[in-house]
């Protein structure tokens, strides 16, 4: 059976797993155009819903500024089973940790979608704390003769 959104059984989720705080980043494969992509990607959790049982309001970043609506929306409602991992913002690459917090920060800043404050301000924190990490770097690879 091909696997869609539209046409899955309620089986198919299992509502009784705890789902990650809004913060956290997981993989998962997105939907588009109501089928799943290949590849699992990382995103970010926004916070989490009752949609028919539990789920996680995610954003992908790798899929845009946050936007809902088709044919490839960035944010996306996540059941529990379709979470492939979790992790903390620490334990992600800091490139992708400053690009999200830029492309939330701009998105914002033009009026487009809010990723809130849940995931927000850990995302905003993780990126400042990272460039200082990588300003100390630079600096004190300047300093050494």
């Amino acid at each position: 059976m091909a696997e869609t959104r539209k046409g899955r059984a309620m089986t198919d989720t299992n509502t009784d797993a705890t789902l990650p705080a809004a913060g956290s980043v997981i993989t998962a494969r997105p939907w588009t155009s109501g089928r799943r992509h290949a590849a699992a990607q990382r995103r970010i959790v926004l916070r989490t819903d009752q949609l028919g049982g539990a789920a996680a309001i995610v954003w992908f970043p790798t899929l845009g500024a946050p936007q809902v609506g088709t044919p490839a929306p960035s944010v996306q409602a996540i059941y529990p089973a379709e979470i492939e991992t979790v992790a903390i913002l620490d334990d992600v690459p800091a490139s992708w940790v400053i690009a999200a917090e830029r492309t939330a920060r701009l998105t914002r800043r033009t009026g487009g979608l809010s990723i809130g404050a849940g995931a927000g301000f850990p995302l905003e924190s993780a990126a400042r704390r990272r460039r200082a990490e990588r300003n100390q770097r630079r600096h004190a690879g300047h300093g050494a003769a």
